[in-house]
């Protein structure tokens, strides 16, 4: 089934009391007591570690409302697998779009300016939307990621089966290569796997023998799920344990479920859950045709230090989370009480001394590369993170919007310039010119980078780079091969803030040939363990040759010639003569 994403940055409606956790066979679940009357906000983004003296600034890695009709390059579409359609995710303001979106504009978008959201389906059957933060984030500093979310509009007319409002929206986040980090290239699963977990045999649009894929090297799953087949066990993948108290072929409508990491059809196992909420508590506004004036506003934190963290929850009232721990509050509708979902973060240990991959504990069919994984906490280096919904034989829209995610302590900040010593940009086919990388770790948090940083470059077919002949002290760019440039810092480490690194000059050739016209862009990253990468980019255009002005020098001579009237010959003096004279110019 599915649903539609809709994030709310500040003022969602909500109350909160002391926090009281139960735990009902195999189901953590947190329920805040009553306080009627008050008001829900976020507030500041802040985090404490528990016996620290004072509050920890953080570094912002997405401030994004989705209230406009555009947005900017730091946002992806993942393809959709081919049996699904393409992915629907879009922007719901109306008005002519500003610039280029990587997300479009929804099909007759109407929403007046700056009250947008981004829907990631409509009220349709077998619907998946997914949209993904274009970068990633380190996770040895944490992380706060706080959205609403919106599920309404049932439609009956469009439900094949009559199966009701379906499915959900999730918050997704996948490990990445903390050299080269990328957002998963294609969406996960629709319907009760809501883009995340896989998708089995005999459910609503898949007719073959075996499940479908999650999402590729998935680390978390938290579920927001109405119809009820997120925490149904056909939904895990092989090498799963069913929570207990929970079966197969069963549907636990209205609950929020955290799954584990995955990959392909293995794994997304479930590992803590509200299980279905009490009557008259819910999730979505299947009634609502329209998107209800408030959402149900969520907040996600992921600590993984050694030391407990406090920080700014729902109602802007204080939440701690353990060490080691993830901690996911929402407030549905229907109740002043915020419900929370908790739990130990998944980790991942080598199989040997030697192994190149590190398994996870859960299921050790899901495997990363070594070089992903941080061997003392053993999580991944690096998160991407994005959110989808779905929808199967039921529907719903689903949107969200006010998405804010932060670290829970300051991370170190890198930077990248590019430029090249092409004149004015333009480069002859055939002739060489150079693009310099000018990496750097920001003054902006005063965070020191303790990891070696990455460079990584893509040079585009027709402009041929170098590699032997590169420039640069300090870094080490032996693995580059082919189009791509991978160069890794070998300075000194920890590298203080606020300076630049060596630069790297890599000296390259128009092709011969290349049409005039023709624009080479080349992208760089620079990345590293425990820092968020960055990105820029420096073009070159081939032009036409130009030809010199030919510079002539006179060459002028006179000759004269006996006119054939003279007589000839000249017998007596006083005789006339006629003489012909000519000027040419060589």
């Amino acid at each position: 089934m599915g649903c539609r994403n809709l994030v709310r940055r500040l003022g969602a409606q909500g109350r909160r009391v002391p926090l009281v956790k139960v735990r009902v066979a195999g189901v953590a679940v947190g329920i805040v007591g009553l306080l009627a009357g008050s008001s829900a906000s976020y507030g500041l983004f802040s985090a404490q570690l528990v016996g620290s003296s004072s509050a920890q600034s953080d570094t912002v890695f997405v401030n994004q409302p989705f209230s406009g009709n555009s947005v900017g390059s730091n946002w992806t579409l993942p393809s959709n697998p081919s049996v699904f359609g393409t992915n629907g995710a879009c922007l719901t303001e109306g008005g002519k779009p500003t610039g280029s979106s990587p997300i479009p504009q929804c099909q007759g978008a109407s929403d007046s300016a700056n009250s947008g959201s981004l829907r990631l389906t409509n009220n349709q059957a077998l619907q998946l939307g997914t949209a993904f933060y274009s970068g990633s984030v380190p996770t040895s500093e944490g992380l706060i990621a706080r959205f609403t979310t919106y599920q309404f509009g049932y439609s009956a007319e469009n439900s094949p089966y009559g199966l009701g409002a379906a499915d959900g929206i999730g918050f997704i986040m996948a490990a990445a290569d903390p050299s080269n980090p990328q957002p998963p290239a294609t969406g996960g699963s629709p319907g009760g796997a809501l883009g995340y977990g896989v998708y089995p045999p005999g459910a609503y649009g898949n007719y073959g023998s075996s499940p479908f894929n999650g999402i590729s090297h998935g680390y978390l799953g938290v579920g927001f799920d109405v119809y009820g087949n997120y925490l149904n066990p056909n939904y895990e993948g092989s090498g799963c344990t069913p929570l207990t108290g929970f079966s197969q072929n069963q549907t636990y409508p209205q609950a929020i479920t955290v799954k584990g990491p995955g990959n392909g059809t293995n794994g997304y196992c479930d590992l803590h859950t509200t299980g279905q909420l009490p009557t008259g508590v819910a999730l979505d506004s299947a009634s609502s045709a329209s998107r209800p004036s408030t959402g149900v506003p969520v907040e996600v934190v992921i600590n993984p230090s050694s030391n407990s963290i406090t920080t700014t929850g729902l109602n802007s009232t204080s939440i701690t989370v353990p060490s080691g721990h993830y901690y996911v509050q929402a407030l549905p509708y229907g109740t002043t009480s915020p419900v929370v979902v908790t739990g130990s973060l998944p980790t991942y240990k080598a199989t040997s001394e030697s192994s190149s991959n590190y398994c996870s504990t859960i299921d050790s069919s899901v495997c990363l590369p070594a070089s992903w994984v941080n061997p003392n906490t053993g999580l991944p280096y690096q998160l991407t993170f994005g959110w989808t919904a779905s929808t199967g034989g039921g529907n719903e829209y689903h949107e969200i919007s006010g998405v804010e995610v932060t670290s829970v302590t300051p991370a170190p900040t890198l930077g990248l310039g590019m430029s090249n010593a092409a004149s004015s940009g333009n480069v002859v086919a055939g002739t060489s010119t150079s693009f310099v990388f000018s990496p750097s770790v920001q003054l902006a948090t005063g965070v020191e980078e303790s990891s070696a940083p990455t460079l990584q470059a893509t040079f585009p077919t027709g402009l041929v780079p170098h590699f032997s002949s590169i420039a640069t002290t300090d870094w080490h760019c032996g693995a580059s091969s082919g189009q791509s440039l991978s160069c890794g810092y070998g300075g000194t480490t920890p590298i203080s803030s606020g300076g630049p690194l060596p630069t790297i000059s890599v000296p390259v050739t128009a092709a011969a040939g290349t049409a005039a016209g023709t624009r080479f862009v080349v992208n760089g990253t620079l990345s590293s363990n425990d820092a968020a990468p960055v990105t820029a980019s420096s073009a070159v255009t081939v032009v036409a040759p130009t030809t010199a002005p030919t510079t002539l020098t006179p060459g002028l001579s006179l000759t004269k010639t006996e006119a054939p009237s003279s007589p000839n010959p000249i017998t007596k003096a006083g005789q006339s003569v006629t003489y012909d004279f000519a000027v040419t110019n060589t």
